[in-house]
């Protein structure tokens, strides 16, 4: 169930959105080099404490003051399935 709490909204309605539709994409881009690197794949909310735990860093606890345990602190697992590179004209397709 998607709630909204406290200032959280932007973010909230993402996780929203990863849980009923997981298609998403990771865009790179370097300008200097005019190089890029799209991935697609899924994407997933997990509120697993040990990962949460592995993930935290104290600096953190302005945003989610009951720390790693926060009902309100989630990780959004991506995992890619095909990709995009590019550099100058020259494009290439990728399965992963």
């Amino acid at each position: 169930m998607c709630q909204i709490r406290r200032n959280f909204i932007i973010i909230l309605l993402i996780l929203c959105t990863i849980k009923k539709n997981p298609n998403a994409s990771l865009y790179f881009y370097d300008e200097k080099t005019f190089e890029g690197l799209m991935l697609t794949g899924k994407a997933e909310v997990s509120y697993d404490n040990e990962k949460r735990k592995e993930f935290w860093n104290d600096e953190m606890l302005k945003y989610y003051p009951l720390g790693y345990n926060d009902p309100d602190f989630a990780l959004i697992k991506f995992t890619a399935s095909k990709g995009n590179h590019y550099q100058g004209l020259k494009n290439t397709d990728f399965n992963i």
